[in-house]
């Protein structure tokens, strides 16, 4: 009994934790919505930040962009491990397969992976200014498609009903 609590202990921090991520990704969006409604941008966002806006991926600390290390270097090389890297991996290790399982973390289907980067080359092909926020919006769409239907989806039907 006890490791089946241990599973189910793992499984909610990790679900947990992609909750967070997603919060993370919502809160940074929320300059739109600081534009939509009029609000201003606080004292140290003005200072600090490239666009005098409410976000994080704007800002600029002791000469270091943030967008750039973080969100430009940093989330590209998770996403391709993601997209990429932990599909094949689970697919040839039952091993690793069963620890990603365990810890709740959706893997995303070849159809999903497909569409991504057909999302991101046609945004990119497009011959508009917004190329990065239409891939921005795009991917985080379909991201969101692969935690709503990950392909070993099994997993959640099984904890929300009570099994292991």
């Amino acid at each position: 009994m006890e490791t089946q609590d241990a599973e189910i202990v793992r499984f909610l921090i990790s679900t947990l934790g992609l909750g967070l991520v997603f919060l993370f990704g919502a809160l940074e969006e929320i300059s739109w919505g600081q534009r939509i409604f009029g609000i201003e941008t606080p004292a140290y966002f003005v200072e600090n930040n490239l666009q005098r806006e409410t976000n994080l991926h704007n800002l600029e600390i002791l000469g270091v962009r943030i967008n750039r290390l973080v969100f430009s270097q940093g989330l590209g090389v998770i996403t391709l491990l993601y997209l990429i890297a932990l599909p094949v991996t689970t697919s040839r290790s039952p091993r690793v397969r069963t620890w990603i399982d365990c810890l709740g973390i959706p893997i995303p289907r070849v159809s999903d992976i497909v569409t991504i980067v057909i999302v991101f080359l046609v945004a990119f092909a497009a011959p508009i200014s917004s190329r990065f926020e239409l891939s921005e919006f795009g991917i985080c769409t379909l991201l969101f498609q692969v935690v709503l239907h990950p392909r070993n989806a099994k997993v959640f039907e099984a904890r929300t009903q009570g099994g292991a």
